[in-house]
């Protein structure tokens, strides 16, 4: 990564097959507008889920926080109405180790 240190924010996550199928889903069963979000996690989550699946990956480990500083909460997002239509989302941990499967397939990552 290009990081030295993990931003003090969060980030939100879906699995691109997972926005598909809700697309698919409100086509067929929906109307309105809906939120697709599977989960929103702070970067430091995010880094050591990347760490833990790729130990040798190179993340950065030290918060970019000054003194006093409180740790960013992650958005709270609720898509309650996707998953009411049958949606089940798959975790980030799932989506990551499925991107780093393929990245690695196609000799794109070692």
């Amino acid at each position: 990564g290009s990081r030295e240190k993990i931003p003090n924010d969060s980030m939100s996550f879906v699995d691109v097959r997972d926005t598909a199928a809700a697309h698919i889903l409100l086509y067929e069963k929906g109307q309105g507008r809906h939120l697709c979000i599977a989960e929103s996690q702070h970067y430091k989550t995010t880094y050591e889920l990347l760490k833990k699946l790729e130990p040798t990956s190179k993340v950065p480990t030290e918060m970019d926080m000054k003194e006093g500083d409180e740790m960013a909460k992650p958005t709270p997002f609720t898509c309650k109405s996707l998953e009411d239509l049958g949606l089940k989302f798959r975790s980030v941990e799932e989506t990551f180790k499925d991107t780093i499967a393929s990245l690695k397939e196609k000799g794109l990552m070692a």
